[in-house]
């Protein structure tokens, strides 16, 4: 309080402050002494002093341009601004900052600046004498002159200056909502209001919550942090209820505390509707925690205006949030027909579908299905189809619709749970997850017998194989990552496997210490997962503390299932599916159980998530499929206005699907049109080099008759010993073997007097081609064996020059897998497994293998791994021939551990 003061006009000040507070304790301070004005925006102080002329500016140093993100006391410090200022800090930052500023302005010709850091009476004056350059007074020690019933005097000149002050901040709290459209600083802003004007501890602002029944905090001020994040308070039976049904205020003075929801209690409190339209949008809110002081009518009407003027600015900030809103899908939409639409490759068709999907609807999982209407058949009465039985005649047959489930095209996984809701997978027959507990990675693969949980588990998520790393903390488990790949793989380098532990223990260490991280990050982390192991997808999954869980908290990646059928057993073939696609409106499901049928909801709890929606793919008014959209975080019904969006999309989507597809095709039949190419050039040159053998086994075929001839001659000599003999005898098979071959190319270029088939003893034209091999083998250091199950011979209808080229190019192909390798070994096993009616010939050997990349071409003509002029790539086809001649077949399996056999079925001739 000032002593000794003349009497003089009263100075103005504008108090430009945002936070009310700041604003009512400066008036607290200040009493009647000053003419007080009031801004709370930096807009909305430029405005004050261009229409109002004051003596001394009061200016909070955490005022800023919203647009430029300039300090407003900055602003003003300009020389176009005369008017002394006392800048107001309350944190050390920001005292520093404008102490920084005043040191480098008041040498330059501007305004007076002035600091201060604190708000009792004598820090104003002082900084407002010390700003105008006028003689400090004398100022009385600050005492405690008034208590917590001070605002609620009902004196005439408090009443007047009540009126001016509540006229002053509805008028500036009226100018600065209509300057900021964010719903969040308006709501912010109000509840300051409602406090400031009536003095309170707290000022709330209630909306109510449609899906929990429930009133939540929109905004507040004077509440504890933690009291705020868990505020809820129940629509029926509460006292903001009882507002918000009957549009009533409610004003409860002193007396026992008030209990507004558990453990929370309120001196005295004071509630009024905010409606607009007549229609209740929420609660406004004031409570006394620790004041005893009460509120009245009074208080009561000025929240009941700033209400009124609190509607009127949600309205407009949700119309401007909704019309902000509809730019940004519009925006959001044509980027994502331009991104689906960029490619006609399937697989990035399929990713950008899906991940734009899952940005516009916010959504953690997109499954993209093909649907193929079902055929009719027909099938006669006792069930056997009409195509197999008797005549065929429609007479005792019905038609039968054969049902096919939608195959999946392509699954997109964005997904993060909290613990307390993550999706749990039992341990129990889980193999591979239970030795990862001791710390073991393993790698699982659908062929794997003795892993047949796993195995089931991959067929119904559609991957070929899954990689198990353990995350160990102390040698205890953590958790696990599973990587899935879609196709064959190996194991992923060391460095790589030990990269993506150390991000998944890390991963996992942040999402159990703070549940609410950054979900980019942890996307990030999981992505980089991915890359390093090179999955298709994989999860992150926590131990339960049971141990006998495991909870996924994490899925990222994507997959596409083109070359082969994948059957979503979750998606099953029920009537809802079947609606969708004759109706072609979208099927939904909510874990509030809110839901289109009862098949959605169960297809919601199999995806794990909180919310679905399922759209049809239309494309010519004909459904080729469908997309189901899952909400693992958030439990909601989508709105129509996100249905519009997506079905905008997917418009799009069927298009681009069904152009991939017609590429694919297009692929597909240039593909086949080149293999016709190269099919018509072998036949081309098959032809020649038939001419071109028959002119050269005619050339040959002289020679080969004289040596035959003569070395009979020779053997009927009696002077040869034993070994002369043997060697003439070899001469004498070789050319007869020789002349064999000459007759047959001769055959091969007149079919018709190819030799006809006849009953021939197997097991003679087997042990005729062991001969001719075994010295050539044998030189090798190969070992040659044979083994046979049958005690008589088998018969098979043939010829012995098939049968024997048969054999011999199969016994050169496993000689030659042999050469330069040590311990090499080779034999035919003769055995007939179905009871007589064929006999199996495997021809095998312990080489190298054949490669998997080459295996399925290795009997088309001309295909060789050997180098120009060392073979013709004719010796496989040939026996392919032979066989499809024989009505028999041939297999190949081989392993680059075991080596490779070669599988030969022929029909016997039973006896």
């Amino acid at each position: 309080m000032l002593t000794g003061v003349d009497k003089q006009p009263m100075k103005k000040i504008l108090v430009a402050a945002g936070n009310f507070d700041i604003t009512h304790e400066v008036r607290q301070s200040l009493g009647s002494t000053y003419e007080i004005y009031e801004a709370y925006s930096h807009g909305d102080t430029l405005y004050m002093l261009r229409q109002q002329p004051v003596d001394v500016i009061l200016i909070d140093a955490a005022m800023f341009d919203r647009t430029t993100g300039m300090k407003t006391f900055l602003a003003l410090m300009t020389p176009g601004i005369a008017t002394p200022i006392v800048i107001y800090s309350g944190s050390q930052t920001l005292k520093a900052v404008a102490q920084n500023a005043i040191a480098q302005m008041n040498s330059r010709q501007l305004p007076q600046l002035v600091h201060i850091s604190a708000l009792d009476k004598n820090s104003l004056i002082a900084g407002i004498y010390d700003a105008l350059k006028l003689p400090l007074p004398a100022l009385e020690p600050l005492g405690e002159s008034d208590d917590d019933n001070h605002l609620y005097d009902t004196s005439p000149q408090q009443s007047r200056m009540w009126r001016d002050e509540e006229f002053q901040t509805l008028s500036a709290l009226s100018r600065s909502l209509t300057e900021v459209l964010d719903l969040s600083e308006v709501l912010n802003r109000v509840v300051q209001a409602a406090r400031h004007l009536t003095d309170a501890d707290e000022g709330i602002l209630l909306m109510p919550d449609s899906e929990t029944d429930q009133f939540y905090l929109r905004a507040e001020v004077g509440l504890d942090s933690e009291v705020a994040q868990q505020f809820r308070v129940k629509l029926q039976d509460s006292f903001a209820g009882m507002v918000f049904s009957t549009g009533e205020p409610v004003l409860i003075g002193a007396g026992s505390p008030l209990k507004l929801k558990t453990q929370y209690f309120v001196n005295s409190l004071l509630y009024v509707p905010v409606s607009l339209k007549n229609e209740r949008i929420g609660v406004l809110g004031v409570n006394n925690r620790q004041k005893r002081a009460v509120f009245n009518h009074r208080h009561q009407e000025l929240l009941m205006n700033l209400a009124q003027y609190a509607a009127i600015a949600i309205e407009n900030a949700r119309v401007h949030g909704q019309s902000v809103q509809r730019a940004k899908e519009l925006r959001s939409l044509v980027d994502a027909c331009e991104v689906i639409n960029s490619s006609l490759s399937m697989e990035t068709t399929l990713f950008n579908i899906s991940e734009r999907l899952a940005d516009l609807l916010s959504c953690g999982r997109v499954d993209i299905y093909q649907w193929t209407r079902p055929k009719t058949t027909k099938q006669r009465t006792n069930g056997t189809s009409a195509a197999q039985g008797g005549s065929g005649s429609a007479q005792g047959a019905v038609v039968v619709e054969a049902q096919e489930q939608p195959a999946v095209l392509g699954r997109y996984h964005r997904s993060i749970w909290k613990v307390t809701t993550a999706p749990a997978i039992p341990l129990k027959n889980r193999p591979a997850l239970v030795s990862a507990l001791r710390g073991k990675m393993m790698m699982v693969s659908v062929g794997q017998e003795d892993m047949q949980p796993e195995v089931e588990r991959l067929n119904r998520v559609g991957a070929h194989s899954m990689l198990v790393l353990p995350l160990m903390a102390d040698e205890h488990p953590l958790g696990m990552i599973l990587a899935y790949y879609t196709r064959p793989t190996t194991m992923p380098p060391t460095d790589a496997i030990i990269h993506a532990q150390t991000i998944g223990m890390h991963g996992l260490s942040v999402l159990v210490d703070h549940g609410d991280a950054s979900h980019s990050s942890l996307f990030r982390e999981a992505g980089e997962i991915n890359r390093q192991l090179g999955s298709a997808w994989c999860e992150l999954a926590l131990v339960g503390q049971d141990r006998r869980s495991l909870l996924i908290l994490v899925t990222l990646g994507a997959a596409t299932w083109l070359n082969r059928t994948y059957v979503d057993p979750y998606v099953e073939h029920t009537d809802e599916m079947m609606n969708m696609v004759r109706s072609q409106q979208p099927v939904w499901a909510s874990s509030n159980g809110d839901t289109s049928t009862l098949g959605s909801l169960s297809m919601l709890e199999k995806f794990n998530g909180r919310a679905l929606l399922g759209l049809p793919l239309v494309y010519q008014n004909e459904v080729t499929g469908f997309i189901m959209l899952v909400d693992t975080q958030h439990q909601r019904r989508f709105s129509e206005r996100e249905i519009d969006l997506a079905r905008a999309i997917m418009s799009q989507a069927a298009t681009a699907i069904q152009n991939a597809h017609l590429l694919r095709e297009l692929e597909g039949k240039v593909a086949e049109l080149r293999t016709a190419q190269d099919r018509l050039v072998r036949a081309a040159r098959l032809s020649a080099m038939g001419e071109l053998s028959a002119a050269i086994a005619h050339q040959v075929n002289n020679p080969l008759t004289t040596i035959v001839l003569d070395a009979e001659l020779v053997l009927l000599s009696s002077s040869l010993d034993d070994k002369a003999r043997a060697s003439v005898d070899a001469i004498l098979r070789s050319g007869k073997k020789a002349a064999s071959v000459v007759r047959r190319l001769l055959t091969s270029v007149r079919p018709e007097a190819r030799a006809e088939i006849a009953p021939i003893p197997i097991m003679e034209t087997i042990e005729e081609t062991l001969s001719l091999m075994r010295s050539h083998v044998q030189r090798q250091g190969v070992q040659l064996a044979l083994h046979t199950d049958f005690d008589e011979a088998p018969i098979v209808m043939g010829t012995r020059d098939d049968l024997g080229d048969l054999w011999l190019n199969l016994m050169l192909n496993a000689n030659e897998a042999l050469i330069g390798r040590a311990n090499g070994k080779m034999g035919v096993d003769v055995s007939s497994p179905d009871e007589h009616y064929h006999v199996r010939v495997v021809i095998w050997d312990n080489g190298g293998g054949i490669p998997d990349n080459i295996r399925e071409h290795i009997f088309e003509p001309f295909f060789t791994t050997k180098p120009v002029g060392e073979g013709t790539g004719l010796g496989l086809h040939i026996c392919r021939q032979i066989i499809d001649r024989l009505h028999g077949t041939i297999e190949v399996e081989s392993n680059p551990r075991i080596g490779t056999q070669f599988i030969v079925r022929l029909p016997l001739i039973r006896s």
